[in-house]
Parts: structure tokens; C-alpha cells; sequence
């Protein structure tokens, strides 16, 4: 059966391969959202946000929020409360080098950079920064290839030493520029103010469930001015923002998905009618009708496994050209290994096996079709009309 039509075949296979890479592309970029904000809010910590009211999550990066740096003393000495960490966000230039994504400049205490806010960022080149160096480490965006560890860079008329470049895995975070926190103090005149403070709590004192609200009360009780939320709350309302995202590209992607399964349904019956013949004569030596069944399902469980592969590098060269065309608006990695391998900084196992399980939900679905069209035809009448 393998053998004819073979260009029904591989028209099945590509149509399973373009609608299941389309699920694939867009659980990757669910997934990515997820890790890019969890990882800006520092919400897979036990923590607490806080910053000026008025400043909502829909606006990324808190340019306009300003906290009273005196509430980090008093903070810190709450029950529960293990630190209490300043930054300041800045709008670094007017547009970056994408001409439509301002780069950030972000000033933090370097003691918490690698160990806290960066915990899982890596460096493509250069060393971490040190403090009282007037040094900065870069995101990918920033450096944008024109920046290399040892360059000099201008903020604000005080010159600094690029120490390193981040590798690119958080598209928001590839935008930033990091300083050290008292240094931008100083010349952005945030004297006694921060743009917000992230308090981490101590769970071998509580229990982050139980305690944190009351945690957050008594810091809302500390200044009128001020809005605080816990990780949940961070989590939800990134998540509420996000979920709108979400639906529009599942709904972009339904189409292109329910076209191709139409597709793929529509060949194989093609594909059952010619074989007819042969399943009659199947039948006329003794073959069961269950057994014939299970020899059309078989055929398209593998042609849904070899539609899986197709569809996971299907997929990955849509989120790959749409990251760089879209999200970076520049197109990088001529080498076909190296981008692979980039973009699977962004791929989770769980968007492997969630695309699996939809390839071989809908593998089973669609095999039912031409099963239950050959079992309604008549194969004695169908060789009649033949003849």
C-alpha cells in the first residue's frame, strides 16, 4: 500500500507536518512568555514587589515608578522578609538599534545580579561585573554586535567599561543594560528613591502561603503611595496580560490547523478508494475486517510519527525566523546548527511532548475517518462498478 501514491503520501505528511508545526511555534512562544516574565518578576521566588502606585504590569518596565529607598529599612526588619533588593529602571536611549524597542538600563546592586535577578542567564562573552569599576554588563539586543567586552559606552556624559554580553534567552531582558545600582543613583538624581523594591522571603521562617499576605499588609501600612504584590498576584496579572496574546496566535493558528487536518482527511480517503481493490481481495482469502482496520490505522499512526518529526523542525524554523524577524527585527544564525541549537534555549521538554501528545491525539482521530468510510463501503458492489 506504501507503494502507491506516494505523492498522497507525502501531501498527508506535509499537511500533518505544517498544522502540527503551527502548535508547536505556538506552544513555544507560550512557553517563552512564561519563562521571560517569571524570570523579570523573579515570580518562581517566594517574593513580594513593590513600587510606586499607579504602575501596572502591562507596562513591562517600570520607567515612571518611584519608591522611597527609606522603606528598604524598615522592610527588611519585617518578620519573614530575608531581603529587601532596590533597582531603578531608565529609559537608556530614545529607540534601540531595532528602531522600535527602547533599550533599558537597569541599576542594581551587583551583589545581586548573578546570584538573584540573573541566576539563570549565562554569558556569550566577557566577565560578570564588579563594583566600583564603572563597568556594565550588556544585553545580546544591546550589544547588537557592535559591543564587545572591553568597549566603552556613554550614560548620561560618565563613560563605562562593558564587562560582558548576555547570552540571548529572555527576549525583554536581551534589551537591558545593567549598572551598578548606586551609580545610577547618582546620575540619574534618584537620590533616596528607587524605581521598585523586590523583597525575597525567608521559607525555612515561614510559610509563604500563610504569611504572605500579611507581609504585604504591613508594607502597604508603611507608605499611602506605594502598591504591593506577592508572586501570585505578579503572576496573575502577567498572566491576564499575556492570556490575550496567548488566544490571538492559538486563533491565527487554528486555521492553517483545521485547514491542514481537512486536508489530510480528505487524501487518505482518496487514498482508501483506490485501495479498495486490494482490500477485497484481502477479504476474499480470509482476512478479517478488523484486522484490515488495524492495517489502515497502522498506516497512519506512521505517517503521524514521521509528520512529528517534520513538524518539530517545521516548527522550530517558524519560531526561529518570526523571533528574529519579529521580536529582534533582524535576521541571525546563517548556520543552520547554530540556530537550532539558540533556539532551543526557548524550547522546554513539556512543548516536545505536549506537540506528541496533539500529533498523536489527532493521528488517532483522523485514522477513524477512513476506517469508518471502509467499513460502510460495499467492496462487492464497489468492484461491480469497476467492472
Amino acid at each position: 500500500m506504501f507503494r502507491k501514491n506516494r505523492l498522497r503520501y507525502i501531501g498527508c505528511i506535509l499537511g500533518f507536518s505544517m498544522a502540527l508545526g503551527s502548535v508547536f511555534t505556538i506552544n513555544s512562544y507560550t512557553n517563552m512568555l512564561d519563562q521571560m516574565m517569571d524570570q523579570f518578576f523573579l515570580v518562581d521566588s517566594d517574593s513580594v514587589m513593590v513600587m510606586s502606585k499607579g504602575t501596572t504590569m502591562a507596562q513591562f518596565v517600570p520607567f515612571n515608578s518611584k519608591v522611597q529607598e527609606e522603606l528598604r529599612t524598615e522592610i527588611s526588619q519585617i518578620y519573614g522578609v530575608s531581603a529587601a533588593i532596590p533597582l531603578i529602571f531608565k529609559d537608556f536611549s530614545n529607540v534601540s538599534s531595532t528602531d522600535l524597542i527602547k533599550d533599558a538600563l537597569v541599576g542594581i546592586d551587583f551583589e545581586y545580579l548573578k546570584v538573584i535577578y540573573l541566576q539563570d542567564s549565562t554569558l556569550s562573552a566577557g566577565e560578570w561585573p564588579e563594583s566600583n569599576k564603572n563597568e556594565v554588563l550588556v544585553g545580546s539586543n544591546v550589544a547588537s554586535g557592535n559591543l564587545d567586552p572591553g568597549d566603552e559606552i556613554l550614560i548620561q556624559n560618565e563613560t563605562f567599561t562593558v564587562s560582558g554580553v548576555l547570552k540571548p534567552d529572555n527576549p525583554l531582558m536581551d534589551f537591558f543594560l545593567y549598572c551598578e545600582y548606586s551609580k545610577i543613583q547618582e546620575i540619574y538624581n534618584m537620590e533616596n528613591y528607587c524605581s521598585i523594591l523586590y523583597l525575597l522571603l525567608d521559607s525555612e521562617v515561614i510559610d509563604p502561603v500563610v504569611d504572605t499576605p500579611s507581609i504585604v499588609s504591613q508594607v502597604e501600612s508603611l507608605s499611602s503611595s506605594i502598591h504591593v504584590m506577592d508572586s501570585n498576584s505578579l503572576k496573575k496579572e502577567t498572566g491576564s496580560f499575556f492570556d490575550v496574546i496567548k488566544l490571538i496566535q492559538a486563533f491565527l493558528a487554528s486555521f492553517p490547523f483545521v485547514i491542514s487536518i481537512m486536508f489530510v482527511a480528505i487524501l487518505l480517503t482518496l487514498n482508501l478508494k483506490d485501495n479498495l481493490k486490494e482490500f477485497g481481495i484481502l477479504r476474499a482469502i480470509g482476512m478479517p475486517a478488523n484486522k484490515i482496520s488495524l492495517l489502515i490505522f497502522i498506516q497512519v499512526v506512521f505517517l503521524t510519527l514521521v509528520s512529528y518529526l517534520g513538524a518539530i523542525l517545521i516548527g522550530i524554523v517558524f519560531f526561529w525566523y518570526s523571533y528574529n524577524a519579529v521580536i529582534r527585527f533582524k535576521l541571525e544564525y546563517s548556520n543552520f546548527i547554530q540556530f537550532l541549537s539558540s533556539m532551543n534555549d526557548f524550547i522546554t521538554p513539556s512543548v516536545y511532548l505536549n506537540t506528541f501528545l496533539i500529533t498523536m491525539l489527532v493521528g488517532v482521530l483522523v485514522s477513524l475517518i477512513p476506517i469508518l468510510k471502509w467499513r460502510k463501503l460495499n467492496i462487492v458492489e464497489n468492484f461491480r462498478k469497476e467492472e
